[in-house]
């Protein structure tokens, strides 16, 4: 068994940053494919061959098709998925962010509780997670507080008894 040594790379923009030029890599692969796709229909080609050519299904190829015929170019880029619209307005939000922001010890159980109260919504955990983390907060495990701490607790610490 041998070992190899470690690679020295410099780090020159955040690991997030190339996660995200990734991504872009992968959509304009996307572009790539449907304009092989195209160009192979130009030259002739049945559909059944251009799809070969673009390594996509036939009813993929039929509905790219359609996209071309209907939309040409701008059907090549993807689309982005809408999903279901959020049950919370973005009024809404700002306030439960605020209403976060002024109440202490904040789980999620209390966080779902305070939006069924105050917006009468019913979300799943899961879903509270979600809205807690798009507001910008995140999860930390909580721990224990002494009821008996001493408003000056840190000022006493630092004290050191004299000699």
């Amino acid at each position: 068994m041998t070992i190899k040594p470690k690679v020295n790379l410099i780090k020159h923009v955040p690991l997030k940053k190339i996660s995200k030029e990734v991504r872009k890599c992968e959509i304009e692969i996307k572009k790539l494919e449907k304009l092989i796709f195209i160009q192979s229909c130009y030259k002739g080609s049945t559909l059944e061959e251009a799809a070969d050519d673009a390594g996509i299904s036939i009813p993929t190829a039929y509905r790219w098709l359609n996209r071309w015929n209907e939309e040409g170019l701008t059907s090549l880029s993807p689309r982005k998925g809408t999903g279901r619209p959020s049950k919370l307005t973005d009024a809404d939000k700002i306030q439960l962010k605020e209403t976060m922001l002024n109440t202490e010890y904040l789980t999620t159980e209390k966080l779902h509780e305070i939006i069924l109260k105050d917006f009468n919504i019913d979300y799943s955990m899961k879903q509270t997670r979600i809205i807690a983390h798009q507001l910008g907060f995140s999860y930390s495990k909580p721990y224990p507080r002494y009821d008996k701490t001493p408003i000056d607790a840190e000022l006493q610490l630092k004290k050191t008894p004299e000699e």
